[in-house]
């Protein structure tokens, strides 16, 4: 088993327990069902080999963030107010970072051959939101989710490539090698054929007509 297999199940393994997590603490908040169905799309997008499911986990987890985004936004004046922002300030940021940690994840499902670039960016967005967790003295668990998001995405920017896209291009490849010769091919019997009616109508001898066909065939 190479690395980049490795990666990839411990990839797929993060995601897959933020999402259990997130499905068994669901009577908490409908948000935590959100976020199970986020995750676990980004699990079975990993194990499976489908961009698409992955895709569509990252754009429910988008909307999700920018809900939350909204409600928190409400409460600053009362936070300031009141003296409490420490706690909404830094939910504010860790919202705008995993809404940006999705989209670069998107952005690396829809473009494989970026996908090392654009999921380490993700993944140092997300280092960034346990950073600010850490020194707003988050809850431990808390901490613990979003290291699991980071390295989630971190060792997606390592895993295996995925094949799909990869075998859609070796078929297109093919196709157009098999058109190149299928088009070199034509324009040799045309050559011939011209060389043909020349020797017929006595301009060229049947020795230059030998010469420019072994020519032609690579003879």
């Amino acid at each position: 088993m190479n690395n980049q297999r490795i990666y990839q199940y411990i990839s797929g393994g993060c995601f897959a327990l933020l999402a259990i997590w997130y499905l068994f603490h669901i009577t908490g908040s409908w948000l935590n069902g959100v976020d199970a169905v986020a995750f676990a799309l980004l699990a079975l997008c990993i194990f499976l080999n489908m961009p698409l499911l992955g895709k569509i986990g990252c754009g429910i987890g988008v909307a999700r963030n920018i809900y939350l985004l909204i409600i928190q936004i409400s409460f600053v004046h009362d936070a300031l107010r009141y003296g409490y922002s420490g706690i909404v300030i830094p939910r504010i940021f860790g919202c705008v970072l995993v809404i940006a940690a999705f989209v670069l994840l998107f952005v690396a499902l829809q473009q494989p051959q970026m996908k090392k670039t654009f999921g380490l960016a993700a993944g140092g967005v997300l280092a960034v939101r346990v950073i600010i967790f850490l020194f707003a003295k988050y809850n431990f668990l808390f901490i613990l989710l979003a290291i699991l998001f980071t390295a989630g995405a971190t060792f997606f920017a390592f895993s295996q490539p995925f094949p799909v896209k990869a075998a859609g291009e070796t078929v297109a490849n093919t196709g157009s090698v098999g058109k190149s010769a299928a088009s070199s091919t034509g324009t040799i019997i045309e050559q011939l054929s011209r060389l043909k009616g020349l020797l017929d109508k006595g301009v060229i001898t049947q020795e230059e007509f030998d010469e420019k066909k072994k020519q032609l065939l690579g003879l």
